[in-house]
């Protein structure tokens, strides 16, 4: 992380085309940021903090249009699952709320504005043969339900800030079958309250 020391504006500037703009750049500073959270004690530690939250805070701001990531909806998924992760324990441990960052509330919302009607195939393979919604294969992604767990995953951070929004989310989380649920993934479980009230929503 450049021996802690943050950039200037003009080092962070935005390169069209560079790998900066991608996913695994993401990945590289949620890295850092997690290692800093676990490592208080680390000299760097709190410029480590500051840096990726400001790069984090300017991807959202550049690389989300009408609340896309830029991508594909397979990286726009994992651009909310590690970045949401890493929220949550910057939360936790430093009380800085990312997710009422208006995008990245944006991005949670695409994958229910997106989202197909109910798929009978899909359904059947989950035992629910009224059918499952699912994320479009557009680009190099697939059709799949998956990304509708990370709705009911981040539900959470909406409580008790924008109640109707969590409600919409886990709608759309029980409408995709209700990814993450039970033992699919092994950790995603403390993740969910399957509790929280679903409220049907309109779709366009």
């Amino acid at each position: 992380m450049n021996g802690g020391v943050r950039p200037n504006q003009a080092q962070r500037r935005y390169q069209t085309g560079s790998w900066r703009n991608m996913n695994i750049y993401t990945d590289v500073l949620v890295a850092a940021g997690t290692t800093a959270l676990a490592f208080p004690e680390l000299p760097e530690a709190r410029e480590w903090i500051e840096f990726v939250t400001d790069e984090l805070a300017w991807l959202l701001e550049n690389s989300i249009w009408d609340g896309t990531w830029h991508e594909s909806p397979r990286y726009h998924a994992h651009m909310l699952k590690i970045t949401g992760l890493f929220y949550r324990s910057l939360k936790r441990r430093t009380g800085v709320d990312m997710f009422q960052h208006p995008n990245f509330k944006a991005m949670l919302d695409w994958l229910i504005r997106f989202g197909t009607p109910l798929d009978k195939v899909a359904g059947e393979s989950v035992g629910r043969r009224e059918g499952v919604a699912l994320v479009p294969g557009i680009g190099d992604s697939s059709w799949t339900n998956v990304p509708f767990g990370l709705c009911a995953m981040f539900a959470p951070e909406y409580v008790k800030t924008d109640s109707a929004f969590c409600a919409r989310l886990m709608w759309a989380w029980a409408r995709g079958g209700k990814p993450y649920s039970g033992d699919s993934v092994e950790w995603a479980w403390v993740l969910i309250d399957p509790s929280l009230p679903a409220q049907p929503q309109s779709l366009g």
